[in-house]
This record gives C-alpha cells, structure tokens and sequence, in this order.
C-alpha cells in the first residue's frame, strides 16, 4: 500500500519538466538559425563593399629582358651594381657598310640578348669575361697563354670530354653560333713579326668562317696598356700596339670580316689603358674596364640580310 502511493507521487515530478526541455530546443534551434542568416549577410555585404580593382590600375612585373644585370666583382673603383638597358627598338634604319678597314660605326644600343647566340675566342683577357660573371648568358671558348699560333694547335678548351683545341670546341657549339667575336694580340706581338702575326690571324680566320660559314665574324683589336707597362721593356708598346691594329684592320677588310676598335673604349687623353685600370700588371683589368668593352660592343654592332655579315647592315 505505501509502495502504489510513493508511485503516484514521484510520476507528477517527471512529467513537469519535459515542457521546459522541449521550449529551451526549441529556443536553441532558432537561436542558431538566425545567428546563420546574421552571418551569410554580413559575408555578403562585405564582398559587395570591397570592389575588384581596375585592369588598369595593376602594374605589370616587371620583364626579366628589360634588365640587363652583369654580375661584378667588387674591386678598386666604383662599380654599378646594376645596369638598366631599355627596351630596344626595332629596325630604325638600314644603310650599306663596306669593308674599308674601317672600324664598325656606332649603332642604337642592344641589349644582353644580342649575346645569347655569341661566342668570344680570346686569350686570358677574354677568359675573364667568364671569371667575373660577365654575360654569362654568352659562349667563351678562351684560356691563358692562348696566341695566333696555339690558337689553332693547342688543346686548351675544357669539354666534357677533355680538352681540345679553340677551332674543335667551336665546332661543338650547337646551335651554330650567329656571331663570333675574335681577340687576339696580347700574347703575340710581343715575339711575333707583323707579318707572321697577320698570317696566323687570317688563317685562324678563315678555318672560324669555314666553321661557321653563316656566322657574322667580329674582329676586336687588341686592348691597351699601361704607360708603365710599354716604357717597361717587355716587346709590348702602345705604339707598337697601334700598329698592328692597323694591320688587323686591315686583314678584316681583306677577310670581309667586321673591325672593332675596343681599344678606342679603353684609352685614356694619351691614348694608354690608365695605370689605375690595371695596378697589377699593366694588362688585365677588373669589371669596371669590361663593362666599358661590353658598353662598346652594345653600341657597335651590325646585322647582316642574310645573318653572314657580308652586306648591308641596320641599327638595331
């Protein structure tokens, strides 16, 4: 009996609370689905505040052949760390250039990409232009030592198969090179006769154009050096300098080849490489004097009709 009453009493208790349980889920459910409607509108609204810019307003990257970098070694004089070239224009204008001896008249400037297809055939002071990192994006098959005579008999021209001469490297250069740019003097005419020396230099010359018969051929005349250096006794003047460049000019008409006159970029009021430009040795000299060179190459460039460098040139 008292077990049937203490039943009825606890029952009611139970029952009381499911009311209140079911409003507070009720309570919660809407709660979150107005907080969720909230949410989405203050998204959209958002995005609708912030408009898309203009095409015209976003600066374009700025384009890797806009800049032309040549990496410089620091040394002794004040080296730019970066040079700027601007864009290049197309064909300006197109006139006749003859081989008279003449050196090749300055042009409109070209940028670095002119040297992509180009390979430079020297001695150490071409050899320097991969020791400091200039134009890297160019061929250099040079080395120390290298003259008119080893040039074409000397196996000085690291391969991956080991060393060969300058003429077997080039004929491993693919594609075929569209310009080739030869210096050669400051391991020579300190010993060799003019005539020997122009003799070495014309076949070194036509074996480059039996290679390369569709390349256009630079010829570069030897470099100056030092006051120093040409009082010191060593085979080597200024003068004497001269006049082999004289007779190279000369060859190049003769070979139908183009003439450069670097040395021109190099020379000081007394016509010498300033003694400040090689302290060392009267010779070799840092970045700062082979960016006047490559300075002088961008300016002084021709392009041939049918890419031989046999005929009509235009500034480009």
């Amino acid at each position: 009996m008292r077990f049937r009453r203490s039943m009825r009493y606890t029952q009611p208790r139970i029952y009381k609370y499911i009311p209140v349980i079911v409003t507070f889920a009720v309570c919660a459910l809407l709660a979150f689905f107005l907080a969720t409607v909230w949410t989405k509108a203050e998204k959209s609204d958002s995005e609708q505040a912030v408009p898309a810019p203009a095409a015209e307003t976003v600066n374009e990257a700025a384009k890797p052949e806009d800049l032309d970098e040549i990496p410089l070694v620091e040394d002794e004089f004040e080296v730019e760390e970066e040079i700027v070239e601007e864009a290049v224009e197309e064909k300006v204008q197109e006139t006749s250039f003859e081989f008279t001896g003449k050196s090749v008249p300055e042009s409109a400037r070209v940028d670095r990409t002119y040297f992509d297809d180009a390979v430079f055939i020297g001695d150490s002071i071409t050899d320097g232009i991969k020791a400091y990192g200039l134009m890297s994006n160019t061929t250099v098959l040079a080395n120390k030592g290298l003259n008119p005579s080893t040039m074409l008999t000397a196996a000085k021209i690291k391969t991956e198969n080991g060393y060969v001469t300058v003429l077997d490297a080039l004929k491993m250069v693919q594609p075929a090179p569209k310009k080739i740019y030869i210096m050669q003097g400051g391991n020579g005419i300190a010993w060799f006769e003019k005539d020997t020396f122009i003799n070495l230099y014309g076949e070194l010359i036509d074996n480059v154009r039996r290679i390369c018969p569709d390349s256009i051929i630079y010829v570069q005349s030897i470099l100056p050096v030092t006051p120093s250096y040409s009082d010191a006794d060593n085979g080597i003047t200024n003068e004497k300098i001269n006049e082999y460049n004289n007779a190279i000019a000369d060859l190049a008409q003769k070979k139908n080849v183009y003439f450069l006159n670097v040395a021109s970029a190099l020379k000081d009021e007394n016509g010498a490489l300033p003694e400040e430009a090689s302290p060392t040795d009267g010779m070799h000299f840092g970045p700062t004097y082979y960016t006047k060179w490559f300075d002088y190459l961008k300016t002084h460039t021709v392009q041939s009709k049918n890419e031989g460098g046999n005929g009509d040139i235009s500034n480009d």
